[in-house]
């Protein structure tokens, strides 16, 4: 995504990928709430755009959870229908 190395679910639904030092996940929708809750941005990939729907960046100082997040994102994400072709 983004000219970036992502993780795919075999449905063909990116879950997780780096982008400017950081980890972009698409948890699943309770998931979400929570990590806004707890501060964490959505993802906005232009400078004064509009987000992504349902996608989050972790942050690098939290690289050492990035392993965990990922992980989870993957298994909300491949639940999803395939993707159409």
């Amino acid at each position: 995504m983004f000219g970036c190395p992502c993780i795919k679910a075999p449905n063909g639904k990116a879950a997780a990928f780096q982008w400017r030092g950081h980890l972009i996940v698409k948890p699943a929708p309770d998931q979400l709430q929570a990590m806004l809750n707890e501060s964490y941005q959505e993802f906005t990939p232009m400078e004064g755009g509009r987000p992504m729907n349902g996608w989050i960046v972790v942050p690098e100082n939290q690289a050492r959870d990035w392993e965990r997040f990922a992980k989870e994102s993957y298994e909300g994400v491949k639940m999803l229908p395939a993707k159409k072709q």
